[in-house]
């Protein structure tokens, strides 16, 4: 799914906009075939103190949507580390395959401001419902 040149209604924390101030957000993949499985074990790297916090108390949860466009598998799975892995089904993938990156609300969040917003949302502070779109990494 690419969401690279969307507009979003408040700041999201992502590598290719500039809504917030040196903030990092990448994810690193490795893979393993194990039997009928594909094993993706995964590091994500975000150096802003309040996304993480978050995602530590399970106020957002990253998700990974992979999808097969051969195959048309599409699923989103939920994860709440910044470090683990998660398995796919190897049937329902051929010869290609994208991952997507997103930091998702687990729950409406009033007021959300945040230390490295840009200085154009310095005294703005929006409200994020439950499933929004906190984060947008790369694919």
């Amino acid at each position: 799914m690419e969401l690279k040149n969307r507009l979003f209604p408040y700041p999201i924390l992502s590598p290719f906009n500039n809504d917030y101030m040196d903030a990092v957000f990448s994810t690193n993949f490795d893979y393993e075939i194990r039997d009928d499985n594909i094993l993706f074990n995964y590091a994500v790297d975000i150096n802003n103190e309040e996304i993480c916090t978050f995602i530590e108390e399970k106020i957002a949860i990253l998700g990974f949507l992979v999808e097969c466009p051969i195959t048309s598998y599409r699923e989103l799975i939920k994860v709440n580390t910044l470090k683990g892995d998660f398995q796919v089904d190897s049937d329902k993938i051929s010869n290609f395959l994208t991952i997507s990156v997103f930091i998702i609300s687990n729950k409406n969040i009033d007021g959300y401001h945040n230390n490295s917003f840009n200085s154009i949302y310095s005294d703005i502070s929006f409200k994020i419902q439950k499933f929004g779109l906190l984060g947008v990494g790369d694919t």
